[in-house]
């Protein structure tokens, strides 16, 4: 004479042992949930289908056993979009990028998918730039923070790709030494 929890997990409930009509317990019949189910799932006062959204914005989906499904049981909408549209399993290296910038758009006509991480960073860096200055190919300078022609740039692949104009990157070293030349006179040392 024991039921099953209403919660959805299977589990059998234990038989009610005193009358609570507010609970919807009769002595000596199955509980309807084991007791902390009631809230679970289906039957949680915040529950909004099976959907959430993270603290990056993006739209999780309920998918438990999906090969990226968080501890949860949730995987971002977007990656479920993109299988679907392929037809297989989105690669592990692959990142899917939204085209709009906004991570709750998840449009198909929105995603693109990409080979990787640094792809996809690729993508963004386009796209900054063109928002930026009309020209996907144009870098920006990171001292003086202005758009340029990469051939008016000098890049600097130690330092991360880094981009600065010459002339602004002369007039920060002058800058950075005068400064030097003045901490040196406040300590007492002397100049060469």
């Amino acid at each position: 004479m024991r039921g099953l929890c209403e919660c959805g997990c299977g589990l059998r409930t234990k038989l009610a042992k005193v009358n609570d009509p507010r609970k919807g317990r009769v002595k000596g019949r199955p509980n309807r949930f084991i007791h902390g189910h009631s809230g679970r799932g289906k039957n949680h006062g915040a529950w909004k289908g099976g959907v959430i959204i993270d603290g990056l914005g993006y739209r999780m989906v309920k998918r438990r056993g999906h090969p990226r499904a968080n501890a949860q049981g949730y995987v971002r909408e977007h990656l479920l979009i993109v299988e679907r549209a392929l037809g297989k399993p989105v690669p592990r290296s692959a990142v899917v990028h939204h085209i709009n910038g906004t991570e709750g758009d998840n449009r198909p006509c929105n995603l693109v998918l990409c080979n990787d991480q640094a792809y996809h960073l690729m993508i963004e860096a386009r796209q900054r730039a063109l928002a930026g200055s009309g020209n996907a190919n144009w870098l920006r300078c990171s001292l003086c923070k202005s758009w340029d022609d990469p051939a008016n740039l000098r890049v600097r692949p130690d330092r991360n790709m880094e981009a600065v104009h010459p002339s602004c990157n002369a007039e920060y070293h002058r800058r950075r030494r005068a400064e030097a030349r003045i901490r040196k006179k406040a300590r007492g040392e002397v100049a060469a």
